[in-house]
């Protein structure tokens, strides 16, 4: 368990799923777990290393979903658990955010592992939910903020959901994962090396703690409070024997 904790996650979380993991592997039953964190979703393999016998999948809703339930068993089906709560309002009055959406949803008394994703447009509101808790939602969720809304339960999204990246290219040294964070949010090395060793980085939602770390292609870096940049291509190097490289700052 001491790997978990060391990874920055939460061990009574990774004990519940092994549980869980355990009784679909006994019973021959399939199971789902709530809805889960990209940084549980990352070591989701590890945890069924020694069960060959059972499948299991990660389902969000839609393909590119962050929160997601993990689906247990020896023969998975396609029926799917989840369900989209689609809420309409009207924009020209009303400003909604995220947290305002969330903040609605568990005020009527939910927890937050029972919501997915919630995406937002104009006048538009898609939240992932589990199917057990849709019908309480569509009958109880009457206003977010001051904004009145109009809620009805569906199968799938209609929502686009569109990533805002920023796209930088940067000469950098090496590789390194101090490197990389100093180049990237304009820090220096060493404020880089700090956020390191505080655990408020983390490497494909893992929290990593080594500065020497290289970091790969595609790799997702993640600073608390600073947000997310991914190293989306390593271009070449320059004559005096540097790295170019594009990043990806997602704002």
């Amino acid at each position: 368990m001491q790997e978990y904790i060391n990874l920055g996650l939460d061990e009574h979380e990774i004990k519940k799923i092994k549980d869980i993991i355990f009784l679909a592997d006994k019973t021959s039953k399939n199971y789902i777990t709530d809805f889960l964190s990209p940084s549980i979703q990352a070591v989701i393999p590890r945890l069924f290393y020694n069960y060959n016998d059972l499948d299991y999948k990660l389902v969000g809703g839609y393909d590119g979903a962050e929160y997601k339930v993990l689906v247990i068993g020896r023969y998975l089906d396609d029926a799917s658990s989840l369900k989209v709560i689609s809420i309409k309002y009207n924009s020209k009055y009303n400003s909604i955010n995220h947290r305002d959406v969330l903040g609605s949803i568990l005020a009527l008394g939910l927890k937050r592992n029972k919501i997915g994703d919630i995406l937002i447009s104009e006048s538009l509101i898609e939240v992932i939910v589990s199917s057990d808790i849709s019908e309480y939602i569509a009958f109880n969720l009457q206003k977010i903020k001051r904004a009145r809304v109009e809620v009805v339960i569906k199968d799938k999204i209609s929502i686009e959901k569109k990533e805002n990246i920023k796209a930088l290219t940067l000469t950098i040294s090496s590789l390194r994962l101090d490197n990389i964070i100093s180049s990237s949010y304009n820090i220096s090395r060493k404020k880089a090396k700090d956020y390191i060793s505080m655990g408020i980085v983390k490497v494909n939602h893992l929290m990593n703690d080594s500065a020497s770390y290289i970091v790969k292609e595609h790799d997702l870096i993640s600073v608390k409070k600073k947000g997310r940049i991914s190293l989306n291509k390593i271009i070449g190097l320059s004559k005096k024997n540097k790295y170019k490289v594009e990043i990806y700052r997602y704002l």
